[in-house]
């Protein structure tokens, strides 16, 4: 167990403790629930017959394309897997679809999860950096241009975890140009695209990916529909050969691992799940609004695009981020993540904080930050 960690356990039971690493979809209000999903469950449980399918409950595959359809981008139910997770469906497509020793090339900062999983699939992660650039997040394509020869696959995350950021029209054609001819394969990660902020528009970028090329998309309920619970993700290849779609449909029917009761539900789920999400979207905006208030010019944020995550900067201290993050939970009983639990060098003062709380109790969390840069800078 890590320092910061040693001490988040001595802390977290404390009467004034505040957790901004929170990031546990069901912590939102109201879930989808049994009275949503009662006669779904009623007429499931009574008619139970396990006719397993190698790429998943056909009705369930329809309902995923037509979650699609209303994004205005059509995909074929026939060319979507449903696995349990976003994780499990990586892990597929590296043991499936790449060598051992392949390079894949990743985000940096990003979810450490990715290096983990390419390092069991005996893959090998690469980076291309994201950068802070006229007050946005952006991707650095020079990084991307260094080690894209070398890669056979090409993650791209948007929004993106932890920074928010969300790839722009501009950046995107440069990227198809870039690996255009290229044998890579391209896979959008969106498992946060239906948390989207005010200017922003992952409609479009998911068009521009999607017209004329070959990607591999990967999304799930866990955030989307605010069910990490209920374990269902799915993996949709656009454009992509037979041999892809084979591969990947052998591998997921080695282990069939997604529930049959969740693959039932899930057209009800998409359904309850639409107006639910305003709600999701409003306490999320609250709290991005109350980042934006925020003008202290010993606390630096870039105000996240899309997503549930935000890096905050405390340019004025000396200290590493692993330090920041002990510091605040010690002194002011507030969990934060240090950056580099994401990657960030140790030496920058970078600590990341998830907007999904609730809103008076995230003010409070704001105020500590506040109050901590005044007393240490």
């Amino acid at each position: 167990m890590n320092p910061y960690s040693e001490l988040l356990e001595s802390i977290k039971g404390e009467a004034d403790f505040l957790d901004l690493t929170n990031t546990n979809f069901t912590s939102l209000t109201p879930l989808i629930d049994y009275s949503d999903l009662k006669l779904e469950l009623e007429t499931y449980l009574n008619n139970r017959d396990y006719a397993p399918e190698s790429k998943g409950l056909l009705k369930a595959r329809q309902a995923i394309a037509e979650y699609y359809k209303a994004k205005n981008v059509e995909l074929d139910p026939e060319n979507i897997l449903i696995t349990a997770s976003t994780s499990e469906s990586y892990s597929l497509i590296f043991s499936s679809l790449l060598q051992s020793k392949d390079k894949i090339l990743l985000p940096n900062p990003s979810y450490p999860l990715f290096s983990y999983l390419a390092s069991y699939a005996r893959t090998e992660p690469l980076y291309y950096d994201l950068i802070e650039e006229e007050g946005k997040w952006m991707i650095d394509l020079l990084s991307l241009k260094k080690n894209i020869s070398k890669a056979k696959a090409l993650i791209l995350i948007s929004p993106n975890n932890p920074t928010g950021m969300m790839i722009s029209k501009e950046q995107i054609k440069s990227i198809l140009d870039l690996i255009r001819d290229k044998d890579i394969l391209l896979i959008l990660d969106e498992v946060f695209s239906d948390y989207v902020y005010e200017g922003n528009d992952h409609g479009e970028l998911l068009k521009n990916i999607v017209e004329g090329n070959k990607v591999i998309i990967l999304n799930g309920i866990s955030k989307a529909l605010a069910s990490p619970d209920l374990k269902l993700a799915w993996i949709a290849l656009h454009n992509c050969e037979l041999s892809l779609i084979d591969k990947l449909e052998t591998a997921n029917d080695t282990y069939l691992n997604c529930s049959y009761l969740s693959q039932s539900l899930l057209p009800s789920l998409f359904n309850k799940g639409k107006v639910k999400r305003e709600q999701w979207l409003e306490i999320l905006n609250t709290n991005r609004n109350q980042l934006k208030n925020i003008s202290s010019t010993l606390v630096n944020i870039i105000i996240p695009q899309g997503g549930i995550h935000c890096v905050v900067n405390f340019p004025a201290l000396a200290w590493e981020n692993e330090k920041i993050a002990l510091k605040l939970l010690e002194e002011y009983h507030l969990a934060v993540h240090p950056g580099y639990f994401y990657d960030f060098p140790p030496d920058s003062k970078k600590v990341i904080i998830s907007l999904l709380q609730d809103p008076e109790k995230f003010k409070i969390g704001l105020s500590r930050l506040i109050d901590f840069s005044i007393q240490y800078s």
